[in-house]
């Protein structure tokens, strides 16, 4: 690590201390303005290809969640999850005394936003458990799989 320090420091003086100085002064959406806009020019394109080869940022290939019907890539780790959210409309809100309240989801079952619960106390055996702010939560890639493997399954083959 040190070499490549030594290196950098004979080769581009001083240019290592600015750019981790522009970088500490600035903000992350900042940062990605400015490398979104290094994409308009060719030279900014190509110093960009380098900074992110193919196998940190592949190209295009998105789906269709045939679950929640959204576009997204399954390789990129962010888009690699279809969640839907508890419907406003088959939820409602369960009191336990006048203190103590959830909301519970009459899709899947769940409940959730407990107030009045702690954590750390006492529990009752009976207490709800807060079941998070999803209806539904899965992996994409593992719903897509089990989605060819059906369609494989229903198929003349």
């Amino acid at each position: 690590m040190s070499e490549q320090r030594d290196l950098q420091d004979r080769e581009m003086p001083g240019e290592r201390e600015r750019i981790l100085y522009g970088l500490s002064k600035r903000t992350d959406s900042d940062i990605a303005r400015l490398v979104k806009n290094a994409a308009d020019t060719l030279e900014g394109l190509r110093a960009l290809t380098k900074i992110f080869p193919e196998e940190s940022m592949p190209a295009k290939k998105a789906v269709i969640c045939g679950r929640c019907k959204k576009e997204c890539d399954p390789w990129i780790p962010s888009d690699d999850v279809c969640r839907e959210e508890h419907p406003y409309s088959k939820c409602s809100t369960e009191w336990d005394k006048s203190k103590k309240s959830w909301d519970h989801c009459r899709r899947c079952g769940k409940d959730f936003n407990l107030d009045g619960y702690h954590s750390l106390g006492k529990r009752g055996r009976n207490d709800p458990k807060d079941e998070g702010p999803f209806c539904y939560e899965t992996k994409l890639l593992m719903y897509l799989r089990m989605r060819v493997l059906v369609e494989l399954d229903n198929s003349d083959y």
